[in-house]
């Protein structure tokens, strides 16, 4: 089981560097899609503060499995529950912090 589990962390932290790499020139990417340089500028701010959480979420899951095969499932409940907590604390910071007003 665990070597199972060591393979999806390191494929998955593998598959996730070129999309890293890709996040420099997401504020390019979007004013080529034709997007507003200030929006754009905006946009790429949350996809590379969100991209950290993606990361978080597919290392969580693997260990959510292992931890569901085992029978321990209130550790997949405290981390859904951490992260829901981590969410509501972000969002106002995001939003009122750093005046995106969204």
């Amino acid at each position: 089981m665990g070597a199972y589990k060591n393979r999806m962390l390191i494929v998955a932290s593998v598959l996730f560097l070129p999309f890293t790499i890709s996040l420099q020139f997401v504020d390019h990417i979007f004013v080529a899609m034709g997007v507003d340089k200030l929006v754009a500028e905006q946009a790429a701010i949350f996809v590379r503060i969100a991209s950290i959480g993606v990361y978080l979420y597919i290392q969580t899951s693997c260990y959510q499995n292992i931890a569901i095969s085992m029978g321990k499932t209130h550790y997949v409940l405290f981390s859904t529950v951490g992260a829901s907590i981590l969410h509501w604390v972000l969002c106002p910071i995001l939003v009122i912090k750093l005046d995106w007003k969204m």
